[in-house]
């Protein structure tokens, strides 16, 4: 009788913090000859950061703890150790960065948002300008911009409110100056 060696194929998949969808990066088909092999580098996915290995166990995921990752996330196993699992999912986590406010003298009244991730921006962006940011004789103009570090910065530019009732109107030619008095 003839020992045939059994080609095995491993599945490589990635999931997203918040996604149910299992996504394939590929698979990789061998024979068993008791070799040692590297993984498929999971893929760099703007706005999340890789948070590790997991094999799936009936309809329990179990991370795994005890392999050493390569300098890009893959790592590298004896074949013997491939026949236990034959899906490995890279799981991702989002990235939460911060809000920066400058406030130009103003005091913000209500609680703001201090970070924002790539599924909640808009809303972020949608709460900052509801801010209640006040500076006593001034109406707020605020202007949102996202820097190379996507980082959110909140400016808040501040106009004389001509409505305010504590300011001194002067008379310059046909123009009418308002000032706010000091002490």
């Amino acid at each position: 009788m003839k020992w045939e060696k059994k080609n095995s194929t491993i599945m490589y998949k990635y999931q997203k913090e918040k996604d149910e969808d299992l996504h394939d990066i590929g698979g990789i088909t061998y024979q068993y000859n008791d070799n040692t092999f590297t993984s498929k580098t999971p893929p760099k996915i703007d706005g999340y950061e890789f948070s590790g290995w997991f094999i799936k166990i009936g309809e329990t995921e179990k991370k795994l703890d005890d392999i050493t990752l390569n300098a890009n996330n893959s790592f590298t196993f004896r074949e013997f150790e491939a026949f236990y699992y034959d899906t490995y999912i890279a799981k991702y986590s989002l990235i939460n960065y911060p809000i920066v406010y400058n406030l130009n003298g103003g005091e913000i009244e209500t609680i703001p948002p201090f970070t924002y991730n790539l599924l909640n921006k808009s809303e972020q962006i949608n709460n900052i300008y509801n801010l209640t940011i006040k500076k006593e004789g001034y109406t707020q103009n605020i202007s949102v911009y996202e820097d190379i570090n996507r980082t959110l910065v909140c400016n808040v530019h501040w106009d004389l409110d001509l409505n305010y009732e504590n300011h001194i109107q002067i008379k310059y030619y046909d123009e009418v100056i308002s000032i706010i008095p000091e002490g």
